[in-house]
């Protein structure tokens, strides 16, 4: 099922690769070439030139939070990215209403926002005394031009020059009118077919306080783990359906694959080697951080490990802002294989992939390394990552295969409660709730 069908034709990046520990002369220089057009119909969250880096939507004063925010309150999103084509275009951007599975509403942007329909991108400044140039350009949602007035999802475009259809970037966000309550947990399944490597979410929706003639047919549940949109949970059946309250209680609709703690690297100081950095070289024009090869995960036990679910943050320990003084390094990713794999191939996956298995994240093999092997040019911070397979021809990718599956493994799962009143022609978001695999229960409004 093709659950995004808003977005058609996308731009993205290809990083030529480099054989492990080889110094690169000044005539060798990697090739950011933007690969040829090609279609994403399920991905919202997308980045469409080689020259934008370092995408981040949150909440207001937290930079690690999901775009969510409520309806009735003044905090708002922060859109924050780098262009580094030393050009200083005009850059708007406009919002779009969709319903649950991310397809436009069929209403009138009048309907949706408040204010004008199209704003520019004015707060924008320079880096300071990097290696790398580029203009961080920053963004408040809702803010005096624009301001959502519907819950449901929304996709925020940024495009050239007042032409919407020269995209730059896309993100998804969230904007909920909380009247239901959600309360449930995120645990070891007790399917013994996915006993060790499973865990299931179940809720229940309590909707006493919101008139639903058919609750089964009118509310619509969303369950996405850790972000990862390519395996969320659509439409989900009720199992009981009590006076008040849906509760969703099953053995196999509501499973999800355990996974792994998601890897990690750390180059917010480059004056040493942190744990997973095996050493650091300048190959001019930039700075280039080796991480250490990483092991096949697929075939070990479960080892604890903290991490951010995917997501990363920009810091410089010795800068000011580090939005503006954090440079940009190579990092060289090595994924050893004994040989090339046949029928897809591998990619870094994570938030700096869009969570996506984007050119910019493919791996290529390096025969005489025997390895799988990428440079990703990325702005200094934390990052956490996984690896995945994805199989020619498939839209799903297989993080398994590589990383393996526990139970045990702390994720986080989003939940959506959507409610389609037969009056209005949009869904409305009207529930949101975070759950952890760690945490007994877990209620929210």
């Amino acid at each position: 099922m093709k659950i995004f069908p808003c977005l058609i034709f996308f731009i993205s990046l290809s990083v030529s690769n480099f054989p492990a520990g080889k110094c690169l002369s000044p005539e060798n220089k990697i090739n950011y070439n933007a690969s040829s057009a090609i279609q994403q119909e399920n991905h919202p969250d997308w980045i469409y030139t080689p020259d934008i880096h370092s995408v981040e939507l949150y909440r207001e004063g937290w930079d690690l939070s999901w775009p969510v925010i409520d309806l009735h309150k003044e905090i708002p999103l922060i859109l924050e990215f780098d262009d580094l084509s030393g050009e200083n275009p005009t850059y708007n951007y406009t919002l779009v209403h969709c319903d649950a599975h991310w397809n436009p509403s069929p209403i009138f942007p009048t309907d949706y926002l408040s204010g004008f329909q199209e704003g520019v991108l004015r707060d924008y400044e320079f880096s300071r005394n990097t290696l790398q140039a580029y203009t961080h350009y920053r963004l408040k949602i809702p803010n005096d031009e624009m301001k959502p007035v519907l819950p449901g999802n929304y996709i925020l475009k940024v495009y050239r020059d007042y032409t919407p259809d020269d995209l730059v970037l896309t993100r998804r966000f969230f904007v909920v009118d909380y009247r239901v309550e959600i309360s449930g947990s995120a645990h070891r399944t007790e399917n013994v077919a996915f006993f060790y490597t499973h865990q299931e979410v179940d809720l229940t929706i309590d909707h006493q306080h919101l008139p639903v003639s058919d609750p089964a047919r009118e509310l619509k549940v969303v369950i996405c783990q850790n972000y990862n949109w390519s395996n969320a949970l659509y439409d989900i059946p009720p199992t009981f359906i009590n006076p008040g309250k849906i509760i969703y209680n099953w053995d196999e609709q509501n499973l999800f694959p355990g996974g792994n703690e998601f890897r990690h690297f750390d180059t917010k100081n480059l004056k040493f080697n942190s744990d997973r950095i095996s050493h650091i070289e300048f190959i001019r024009p930039y700075r280039h951080v080796y991480l250490l090869p990483d092991p096949n995960r697929s075939e070990t036990s479960y080892e604890y490990l903290e991490d951010l679910n995917g997501k990363y943050y920009i810091r410089w320990d010795e800068g000011s802002d580090s939005y503006l003084d954090a440079d940009y390094v190579m990092v060289h990713f090595t994924l050893p294989f004994s040989a090339p794999m046949t029928g897809g191939n591998f990619y870094v996956w994570g938030e700096l992939t869009e969570w996506a298995t984007t050119p910019r994240g493919k791996m290529i093999y390096n025969f005489d390394n025997h390895a799988y092997e990428l440079i990703m040019k990325l702005k200094q911070g934390y990052y956490n990552y996984r690896y995945t397979f994805q199989p020619e021809q498939r839209e799903t990718n297989n993080p398994s295969f590589i990383e393996g599956n526990h139970y045990e493994t702390e994720n986080e799962y989003l939940i959506f409660v959507y409610y389609a009143d037969p009056r209005l022609r949009y869904e409305q978001l009207i529930g949101q709730a975070t759950f952890s695999s760690t945490i007994k229960k877990t209620t929210k409004h």
